[in-house]
């Protein structure tokens, strides 16, 4: 509803008039409305009016073997490992299986969150193109990512793409307003207002706070550190540090360990990793 009602009231009444009947499909499109992808109303409505059907004998081929291998990820793999993960442990599991232990079964957290998830896109894509409707893709192995920015590229993307038009952007035009010479500053402060609130988005526990808390301070982290490595870098320099395996294999697993780590918060299981760390006394 956000998109929709941002998306008409910056332009013309007569570009791009709302139809009630695709906007209603649009609300309850049924295959992606618990979870998304989150679609955008003009382009669901351009495939409402022009379905985008399977055509070809393989293109019914692909769509069905992406709906069956999207159920077996979400229903065979991911909630059988989700059965020993961190999520289907109380605080006194937690704190009795040992620190090796509970980190295993947060890997398998995450595991099983990602199986799950993407698992769910693929019925949800799939089945949406027995409806003539494209639902934009949602994931592309972000445990490939080698930032911050480009695992949430790559993670939820259509949840980006919402963020980075309806907060990212607004807060940034704002600040710029004020002073247009700080831009390094502004955009660091928009992309911590942003996950902010992406976090807070999540549920309103205090858990989720911090969470989304938590990734802001790694998106600021990382466009300081980005910056840093254009000023003292030279092009030939940049091109080489891109290139080289070791610095983008650390770069990769440091980025997968940070999603990792906030993961205890957005399970609220973060004090008993630091009781571990710290004592039993947190």
């Amino acid at each position: 509803n956000i998109s929709v009602i941002v998306d008409t009231a910056s332009k013309e009444p007569d570009d791009h008039p709302i139809n009630f009947f695709i906007y209603f499909n649009f609300l309850l499109f049924f295959p992606s409305f618990m979870m998304g992808p989150l679609d955008r109303y003009q382009r669901f409505a351009e495939d409402t009016v022009t379905p985008q059907l399977p055509k070809s004998l393989n293109e019914h081929y692909l769509v069905i073997e992406r709906i069956i291998w999207g159920a077996f990820k979400k229903i065979v793999i991911a909630d059988t490992i989700l059965e020993f993960s961190s999520a289907s442990m109380n605080e006194n599991d937690l704190n009795r299986i040992g620190m090796g232990k509970f980190l295993l079964s947060h890997y398998f957290f995450y595991i099983a969150l990602y199986l799950d998830f993407s698992g769910y896109c693929d019925i949800a894509i799939s089945t949406g193109r027995y409806f003539g409707i494209r639902t934009p893709e949602n994931f592309n192995h972000p445990y490939r990512a080698r930032n911050i920015q480009d695992f949430w590229q790559s993670w939820h993307m259509s949840f980006m793409e919402w963020l980075k038009d309806y907060l990212f952007y607004p807060f940034l035009r704002f600040f710029l307003n004020l002073n247009d010479r700080l831009i390094i500053t502004w955009t660091s402060l928009s992309f911590f207002l942003t996950f902010l609130l992406a976090g807070i988005w999540h549920g309103d526990g205090k858990n989720f706070f911090y969470y989304g808390m938590f990734h802001g301070v790694g998106f600021m982290v990382w466009f300081t550190y980005k910056n840093l490595l254009k000023k003292k870098l030279s092009k030939p320099a940049m091109k080489a540090y891109n290139r080289h395996k070791g610095i983008k294999f650390m770069a990769q697993f440091t980025t997968f360990h940070f999603f990792i780590f906030s993961l205890m918060w957005f399970l609220n299981i973060h004090t008993v990793f630091f009781s571990y760390l710290f004592g039993s006394q947190l």
